[in-house]
């Protein structure tokens, strides 16, 4: 410290500054002193150099290395993995009982009601995400995430849309809103609208923000943190055994992190969703994944933070004493209106607290003003219980982040199943986090009536128009192995060592890290696909209408096989893109659906038959829970998750 700074080459440089900034007199926590941001400037003519001058210029940070002037160099690399994206109905009094049927089962109050809010905010609730803040007035963010995310919590801590007891704001974590592998350099920010995806670093730099905007206040209002991002730990780290064996981007964020439990700041994160691929998808993404790991104590603080630190309040250094250990942070699962996890959930990741995160409607989120957004996955779960979170702290600005969450997780309905992801050997009842439930407890009511709140009990059953394409006939053919590899885009990705090997010799576009093939990109959760909602089912018992074909299927063996119904829903957004092609990928299994001369519907139920139950299963006999469509477009290939839903007896009848 300072950061040192290499020699130029050729009129190219790096800019160096610190990974971390303070306004505070409290000055920069120790623990966050040593790292240093090193970016590639571009050249006169906004190049960054050939391939040679680019090797020079890492020698001469190798060089400081060497010199013992810094301690390790490692590349921050854009790592975001994608979740099951939004899916949009078409018809508006679906979306309006969609809007209805989320704000039942989050058990938000009533517009009406004010849920003893404050006239001046007690609590501030950040969303890191896509969302920058201060959008200008009439403009849209690139990615509508973080947004629609925005508006959950303000309807669901603030009903009546007034000044309360709750301030929700966003912080831009996920900047980056175009990249190009071959030329880093062209990597394009929208600080003002906003990106798609972000890295590793950046997001730590979004928590330090948060945290520096109070870090000189002693008694500054209590702050919750709302992480609906994550990545993927197997490929880009988190879960080594000790911090100091994680990259140094990752190492960072947990850092970050620790400071914040150490100035009593409440981090939500969430537990992460499937992707959709031929392989299972198991555990939870990172940061959820630090679920597992537990705060640091009054003694680490100490060691970390500035001279000045003190804890927040009597009752947190009470708790930093106490024998009970605490969560690094705390994670969140979304389930159906029925307590079951998620479609899209992934296996072995289930927190100790879940909320409803399906289907939650937002208007007014596009420039489209017709089209809403609608997300489904522990995005929207996390929101809640962050929502759930501020307003009890509202009511007990006096407690610690741990009493709050304490009352929280208690507060929920408890499930008929223990929790995968946990901190300590025993393993608590996974509970569901409700507003209305929350706030009961806050008050002291065993009953939220008791309280005089006025829960949302009362909803319409969910009807949905059938789909009008339902009798369009496929045709699968088994491709096999004879046919030659499926032409994935980028799929060196995964294989690519920077130190080892040749970058692909054909990447993907920025747009389509979405695809399972480049899981390691990362973006919000959830992300975006062309196909939505798609699925693939057994039939219901009773027999189909008149008019729904089924699809022929050939196949070179002869195995036991059944029916299967294939609904496909495609978001607006890709119809220009030119959808084609679509192959459906069953395990190893790829097959070819030829349309003949039909084009591609927004709206497609086809009933498959010939397929294999074996098919959707693993070789171990493991059930699989998602297959694949492929598409290609105008602009190369992508792919999009389908889910297998294996239980006939939820399907009702045909609609």
């Amino acid at each position: 410290s300072p950061c040192p700074v290499p020699q130029p080459v050729d009129g190219l440089s790096w800019s160096v500054r610190p990974l971390f900034d303070t306004a505070s007199s409290r000055g920069l926590p120790k623990v966050l002193s040593p790292y240093c941001l090193y970016e590639l400037e571009t050249g006169p003519k906004g190049r960054s150099g050939d391939a040679e001058t680019r090797s020079r210029l890492n020698e001469h940070l190798e060089e400081l290395i060497r010199n013992g002037r810094l301690r390790e160099v490692e590349s921050g690399c854009a790592a975001v993995s994608g979740q099951a994206g939004p899916q949009k109905p078409t018809e508006e009094h679906v979306w309006r009982q969609l809007e209805t049927f989320f704000l039942h089962h989050a058990e938000a109050l009533p517009a009406e009601t004010s849920g003893g809010s404050e006239p001046e905010p007690a609590v501030r609730l950040a969303l890191l995400d896509t969302q920058p803040s201060g959008l200008a007035t009439g403009t849209f963010p690139n990615s509508d995430h973080g947004l629609a995310l925005e508006k959950i919590a303000r309807r669901l801590t603030c009903p009546q849309g007034e000044a309360c007891a709750v301030e929700v704001a966003s912080r831009l974590a996920l900047p980056i809103a175009a990249f190009d592998w071959n030329d880093p350099q062209a990597t394009r920010l929208s600080l003002d609208r906003g990106g798609f995806f972000g890295t590793i670093d950046q997001l730590a730099q979004a928590v330090w923000a948060e945290l520096d905007a109070r870090f000189g206040r002693e008694l500054g209002a209590p702050l919750v943190l709302n992480l609906s991002v994550a990545w993927l730990g197997e490929r880009f780290g988190g879960l080594e055994p000790t911090v100091d064996r994680m990259p140094v981007p990752v190492r960072a964020l947990y850092h970050a992190l620790e400071v914040a439990a150490c100035e009593d700041a409440l981090v939500v994160a969430a537990a992460g969703n499937r992707l959709g691929g031929p392989e299972l998808e198991s555990g939870p993404l990172l940061p959820a994944a630090w679920q597992q790991r537990p705060a640091p104590d009054r003694t680490r603080c100490r060691q970390i933070m500035p001279p000045t630190w003190a804890p927040k309040s009597r009752r947190q250094a009470a708790e930093s004493l106490s024998a009970k250990r605490r969560p690094l942070l705390y994670a969140v699962g979304g389930v159906h209106h029925d307590g079951t996890p998620l479609v899209n959930a992934r296996p072995d990741s289930e927190p100790p607290r879940v909320a409803y995160g399906d289907h939650a409607v937002v208007f007014g989120n596009r420039q489209e003003a017709r089209l809403p957004t609608v997300l489904t996955g522990s995005s929207v779960a996390t929101t809640v219980v962050a929502s759930a979170a501020a307003a009890v702290w509202a009511h007990h600005p006096g407690m610690s982040r741990a009493e709050v969450m304490d009352m929280v997780d208690r507060s929920g309905q408890p499930l008929s199943r223990r929790a995968d992801v946990h901190l300590g050997s025993r393993a608590p009842t996974v509970r569901r986090i409700g507003i209305c439930g929350a706030l009961a407890v806050a008050r002291g009511c065993s009953d939220p009536e008791t309280c005089a709140l006025a829960c949302r009990r009362e909803t319409s059953p969910l009807t949905f128009p059938r789909l009008a394409d339902a009798d369009l006939q496929l045709s699968l053919q088994d491709l096999g192995q004879d046919a030659g590899p499926i032409p994935f885009c980028g799929t060196q990705t995964l294989q690519y060592s920077p130190a080892g090997s040749a970058p692909p010799s054909s990447p993907c576009p920025f747009f389509q890290f979405s695809g399972i093939h480049a899981r390691p990109w990362t973006g919000p959760q959830p992300q975006s696909y062309p196909c939505l909602g798609c699925d693939i089912r057994p039939p219901p018992p009773d027999p189909p209408p008149s008019g729904f074909q089924a699809a022929s299927t050939t196949s070179r063996s002869a195995p036991k096989t059944g029916d299967y119904i294939l609904r496909i829903f495609l978001d607006d957004n890709w119809k220009d893109d030119g959808l084609r092609s679509p192959v459906l990928i069953l395990g190893d299994r790829a097959f070819a659906l030829d349309l003949g001369a039909q084009a591609l519907k927004t709206e497609t139920e086809i009933l498959v038959g010939g397929i294999d139950p074996s098919w959707l299963k693993t070789a171990d006999g493991k059930i699989r829970t998602a297959a694949v469509l492929q598409f290609e477009t105008d602009h190369g290939s992508i792919e999009s998750p389908v889910f297998i839903n294996h239980n006939q007896n939820q399907l009702g009848s045909w609609r």
